[in-house]
């Protein structure tokens, strides 16, 4: 049997945030806003399915003003035929104070895993009550279809919920 080793797969930024305000970034509601949702990672194919996130020309849609760090980076909408954008979440949460970064991709066959760290609020830490998205949205190299996705959070695997958007 042959051994492959990962490879590692380049990924861009396109909107890194310390929290998403659920309910203002996906008029269609494809996002949940429930509290204690799971982890979510949606594969966004296409400019529509990028719509129906709730992002156009690289700006979330909100109907109120979003906070700093959620500003997206000057990159323009993505180019479809050669991309895929991926949202990663933690999933929804209670209060302020959590943040996902992505690491890294990495492709071994047919598995694409990707490899996240979490930031949560130390115990007794003030935080704001609110629910919260935090989450990081990357543009890829167009993904095969077939991909069998995999996300580990602070290295162990972690059951999510997949939505692929065209």
């Amino acid at each position: 049997m042959i051994s492959t080793a990962p490879q590692d797969i380049a990924f861009a930024p396109f909107l890194s945030t310390r929290f998403i305000q659920t309910g203002t970034t996906s008029p269609k509601g494809v996002i949940p806003q429930d509290l204690g949702t799971p982890p979510q990672l949606y594969w966004v194919r296409s400019g529509t399915g990028f719509a129906d996130l709730g992002y156009t020309k690289s700006h979330p849609s909100s109907s109120t003003p979003a906070p700093a760090d959620t500003t997206p980076t000057a990159l323009g909408d993505p180019d479809f035929s050669r991309h895929d954008v991926l949202f990663l979440t933690m999933g929804v949460q209670g209060t302020t104070g959590y943040s996902l970064r992505l690491e890294r991709i990495q492709k071994t066959g047919n598995e694409v895993r990707f490899l996240l760290k979490t930031k949560r609020p130390a115990p007794g830490m003030r935080v704001g009550e609110a629910l919260t998205h935090p989450g990081t949205l990357v543009t890829v190299d167009k993904l095969p279809k077939e991909a069998h996705l995999v996300m580990i959070l602070d290295g162990k695997e972690a059951g999510f919920q997949q939505k692929i958007l065209e």
